[in-house]
């Protein structure tokens, strides 16, 4: 996984009811979001490595690492990512 998440204090409406929400579950769990298409970018990224078999383990890490996020906060939006985009 190449994407890294711009956590900032700014964040945007995102553009449709599921980017809205995946957005405003980061922002109650403390994530602000300076730019929500590359946070719904980034979580449709995670779906499609999910797909392709990666496992959650194997991506939270680098996750929280690009994103400068603990590893609890990578976790979260990982889910939050899953329930709001990955079909399965």
């Amino acid at each position: 996984m190449c994407a890294v998440l711009a956590i900032a204090l700014a964040p945007r409406a995102a553009a449709d009811p599921t980017d809205d929400a995946f957005i405003a579950a980061l922002q109650r769990h403390g994530i602000p979001v300076a730019d929500p298409s590359r946070a719904i970018g980034i979580a449709h990224t995670l779906c499609s490595d999910l797909d392709s078999g990666q496992s959650r383990t194997s991506l939270v890490l680098p996750l929280a690492r690009a994103a400068n996020l603990t590893a609890h906060e990578a976790a979260y939006f990982l889910g939050a990512a899953v329930a709001s985009y990955c079909p399965d």
